[in-house]
């Protein structure tokens, strides 16, 4: 409290909060001295109603995540900074609590095969997992439903998995991001490819995510029981 009250800036790493309403100043107060806060946050409605309230106290809300994905901004690209420090991390605690070692070895009882690591989502952080989990090793796939990274992720020396289905082609949508593709025919090729994944690998990362909308639920109930015992989930949607 003490801190918003002194504070002619707040920077957040966090998304917004109630926190920031209860605690920010009023400008109303203050002769129209307004309080600024720098934070990143997708926008949805819980966001929206807080930006209202922040706007009734007068205080200035910047988003960073509002930067532009182009060069003369690349500086200020908070999301993509952030993203690939996430998937970096994602490997790394994905390998942390998973009973085996990424890759093969040969010990005094037998050859163990590398580890298999499936990541859903080829975006900065799905691309920075690709690469974690290669250099450490293991046996890396990658899925997305733009077949345009089907390059990007073999350059890096993992498998692409493939939705079969027509309309994948045409799921990039702005920006470089992901478009939803909301299909029956599609939506059924996604999930038996996903199913038939996850129960072969060792470790899973989902990083699927569309831009203020709610992350895609890809894995199920039933796909996790399907999955090996102590396989490891790691969810950055």
């Amino acid at each position: 409290e003490e801190v918003y009250a002194k504070a002619d800036v707040v920077l957040r790493v966090a998304t917004l909060s109630n926190k920031d309403v209860r605690l920010s100043r009023d400008g109303r107060d203050l002769d129209g001295v307004s309080q600024v806060i720098i934070s990143t946050f997708s926008v949805n409605d819980e966001v929206l109603e807080l930006l209202e309230q922040l706007r009734a106290k007068k205080v200035t809300v910047v988003n960073m995540a509002a930067v532009p994905r182009i060069s003369r901004a690349q500086k200020l690209d908070v999301l993509t900074s952030m993203a690939n420090i996430a998937g970096y991390r994602a490997v790394v605690e994905a390998f942390h609590v998973l009973p085996r070692i990424s890759r093969p070895s040969v010990t005094a009882s037998g050859h163990l095969p590398a580890a298999s690591v499936f990541v859903i989502g080829t975006g900065v952080a799905g691309l920075s997992a690709v690469a974690t989990a290669q250099s450490l090793g293991a046996r890396v796939y990658a899925s997305d439903v733009r077949d345009t990274t089907k390059e990007q992720i073999e350059s890096m020396g993992a498998t692409f998995v493939r939705i079969e289905c027509r309309e994948t082609s045409g799921a990039g949508g702005s920006g470089g991001y992901a478009a939803e593709i909301s299909s029956p025919e599609f939506k059924r090729a996604q999930m038996e490819t996903y199913a038939a994944m996850v129960k072969k690998v060792d470790v899973v990362i989902c990083t699927a995510m569309i831009p203020n909308r709610r992350a895609p639920m890809l894995v199920t109930k039933d796909m996790v029981r399907a999955m090996a015992p102590h396989s490891v989930i790691v969810d950055l949607a």
